[in-house]
């Protein structure tokens, strides 16, 4: 439900309330979060096969060593989010200053 209304109800209010510039930035914002999901490469996905068959056999050990790099590919994923939105918000967003002009602050959050 949340796609849902982010993706048909929230651009039509957006539009209506806030102007075209506003839908503009919600768009390449939207734009941007699926792009730096790609960065996760569904790893927490991929980790259940393992946490199901070293339940199975009980071997605590290997689930431990499973979700802990998981985990920590998760971390480094999630640093490498965090650079890429900083360097978005900071270096690519002010390239566009001609066309936001007032709302560049608004793309950059």
């Amino acid at each position: 439900m949340v796609n849902v209304v982010a993706g048909f109800v929230m651009p039509r209010l957006i539009s209506d309330h806030l102007g075209q510039t506003t839908l503009g930035i919600w768009d390449f914002a939207w734009s941007v979060v699926s792009y730096f999901a790609l960065i996760q490469l569904n790893l927490g996905g991929s980790v259940n096969r393992y946490v199901a068959r070293y339940r199975a056999v009980q071997d605590w050990e290997g689930l431990s060593r499973s979700v802990s790099t998981i985990g920590l590919f998760m971390k480094i994923a999630g640093m490498l989010i965090v650079v890429a939105s900083l360097v978005t918000a900071w270096i690519v967003i002010p390239l566009f200053q001609d066309k936001l002009g007032p709302h560049l602050n608004a793309g950059r959050w």
